[in-house]
């Protein structure tokens, strides 16, 4: 599936964090729609297609040119803050409502490509290949856990141990540049593939549940390769994502695990439940010897002295948002901004505003935020009702997905790791699984769904 190898370059490719990588992904992100033309605005997803093309709209309208008295009538802080960033610069410049066109034009370039992507994945996995793709989100969650923990043990700040970062102060891990932002991929794929583990298991049948011996459900279990090696992928996943100490993604996960187990509630019966428990407990004590949860818990004391850093970066913030609320000072202009609004030291650049939605509202003020909370509300109405109505296995994939969505929206308080092209294609790609409705022969027989979508038992193997 084309969708699946742009998730695998977007998460190998240095997680896009340079131009030379993402612009071939969002070439052929926008190259897959253009040649699959999926349906927009259906009737379970309309609101949530409403948001995301209003949001395209107000990013495009941020670079039509206006003329000065316009643009000044419309943000009356904007001349000021060009006759600083533009010194020098003839008077017909920066007359559109980005304060850096360029940076806007590539956020929008992105954004398409993010977009396009959602729909094209969306249409697609109603006809087949959830099963592929989250079995291809688990191997390379794995491939790059196993990178990662071998980089932490050996103390190499480079990518892959050769591609060193273009900035100093860098803290690569994995594929990433950012630890944190290495998180924000993980804490979306784990629930991921613990629902794929889940829908996994029920498609297989209850047989295990009967066998009259421990020995032979242990055995039922190592013969089960497919079921081995999910849970090795999560295993890996969840110790590489402790591994990052980030404060954030361990929250985030949490948050995700929370919202699974509510998913969880109206199907697993109390015995699964306590095995649950007890799985997780083992968990917990394997992450405290490997990623030493003294540590974390000691930069969880800190939060309030540490997060005085980003307390003082959303102080800041808040200037732009005021002088900016009606439109925003552009698409990906947060950095541009700083470079006036920051009075604080510059020992440390503020080039982000570390919580995705204050640096909406920054850099997009209503014309951004409003269809973005549009489209937000529209997910979560359409995936509500996705959830309620799917009673084949795909509701496992279907909550794993919609857990790590909710995992994300958390750690977007205090990152903004969906700015990395490698965890916006992951998110489409999630909320794709979530709401996409399968149009297919047989789709009102669950035995048929379980067919198409997971699979006999016998292809597991």
């Amino acid at each position: 599936m084309a969708a699946a190898g742009l998730v695998v370059w977007a998460l190998l490719a240095m997680a896009g964090a340079y131009r030379w990588s993402a612009v071939p992904l969002w070439l052929g992100a926008l190259a897959l729609t253009a040649i699959r033309r999926p349906r927009l605005f259906p009737p379970e997803g309309f609101l949530l297609d409403a948001g995301l093309v209003a949001l395209l709209a107000g990013v495009a309208i941020q670079l039509l040119p206006i003329g000065a008295a316009v643009r000044d009538l419309i943000d009356p802080h904007a001349a000021p803050l060009l006759a600083r960033l533009l010194v020098g610069a003839p008077p017909q410049a920066g007359r559109t409502l980005s304060i850096a066109p360029a940076a806007t034009a590539w956020a929008l370039f992105g954004l398409a490509g993010v977009f396009a992507l959602f729909w094209t994945c969306r249409s697609l996995l109603a006809a087949r290949g959830v099963r592929v793709m989250a079995r291809t989100i688990a191997g390379a969650g794995l491939f790059v856990s196993v990178v990662a923990i071998v980089q932490r043990t050996s103390s190499i700040h480079r990518i892959y141990g050769i591609w060193r970062p273009d900035t100093a102060s860098a803290q690569p891990f994995g594929p990433f540049v950012n630890r944190d932002h290495f998180a924000t991929w993980m804490l979306m794929a784990i629930p991921l593939t613990l629902g794929y583990l889940m829908a996994h298991g029920e498609a297989r049948g209850k047989d295990a549940s009967r066998t009259p011996s421990l020995a032979a459900r242990l055995t039922g279990v190592l013969e089960d390769t497919t079921r081995l090696w999910l849970g090795g992928a999560a295993a890996a996943m969840t110790l590489a994502l402790f591994g990052t100490l980030s404060r954030s993604g361990v929250l985030g996960l949490m948050a995700g695990v929370a919202a699974g187990g509510w998913f969880a509630r109206s199907r697993l019966r109390p015995a699964a439940r306590r095995r649950a428990g007890l799985w997780a407990a083992a968990l917990v004590v394997l992450l405290g010897v490997w990623a030493n949860l003294g540590v974390i818990f000691s930069r969880f004391r800190h939060t309030l002295s540490d997060s005085g850093h980003r307390l003082e970066i959303w102080r800041e913030t808040l200037p732009i948002i005021r002088d900016f609320w009606l439109t925003g000072t552009g698409a990906g202009t947060y950095p541009t901004a700083m470079l006036v609004y920051q009075t604080s030291s510059r020992s440390v650049f503020f080039n982000q505003a570390h919580d995705h939605y204050l640096q909406v509202l920054a850099e997009g003020g209503l014309l951004l935020a409003v269809p973005a909370a549009l489209a937000l509300a529209g997910l979560a109405a359409t995936a509500r009702r996705a959830l309620a109505r799917d009673r084949t296995p795909l509701y496992w994939l279907r909550a794993g997905a919609a857990a790590g969505l909710c995992g994300v929206a958390v750690q977007s308080i205090w990152e903004t790791g969906l700015r990395m092209p490698a965890n916006a294609v992951l998110c489409a790609v999630l909320a794709a699984i979530v709401v996409h409705a399968p149009r297919m022969p047989g789709s009102g027989d669950p035995a048929a769904q379980r067919r198409n979508h997971l699979g006999t038992p016998r292809h597991h193997r």
